[in-house]
């Protein structure tokens, strides 16, 4: 059967072509970026009357203290969190940083030079261009 002129593929094989790699890292790409914004926006934003927010009388950064690193750190705490200075800072940050880190990540596939065309419905295109 052919639709608009073009094969019908198998499930297997579009779960093996290269066209299927390419949808899923996007996938990824969009899903790393949501979440990282999610991280980065939630703890600055605060929604007045949300049982998940900060009072709005308590936004802005949290002291040492409430958040338990520095010298009130527990005994029990990673060493990072007892730590001062960059590793505290890294520590501090790690979830945005390693999200960061995946949505740069997801991006690897689309950093090859030699891609191939693709049509206007995004999908590629088997002929060769004209020369």
């Amino acid at each position: 059967m052919r639709i608009n002129g073009l094969p019908t593929l198998t499930l297997d094989a579009y779960v093996t072509s290269a066209q299927f790699a390419v949808d899923v890292a996007e996938n990824w790409q969009s899903e790393y970026l949501q979440f990282l914004l999610y991280i980065v926006l939630t703890v600055r934003l605060v929604q007045r009357g949300s049982t998940e927010s900060k009072a709005v009388e308590d936004r802005g950064p949290e002291s040492d203290e409430e958040q338990k690193v520095g010298r009130f750190a527990a005994s029990d705490s990673p060493a990072w969190a007892r730590a001062a200075g960059w590793r505290r800072a890294v520590f501090s940050h790690s979830l945005s940083l390693a999200m960061g880190a995946f949505f740069l990540l997801s991006w690897e596939p689309s950093w090859s030079p030699a891609r191939a065309p693709t049509t206007v419905s995004g999908c590629r295109s088997s002929r060769r261009p004209s020369r």
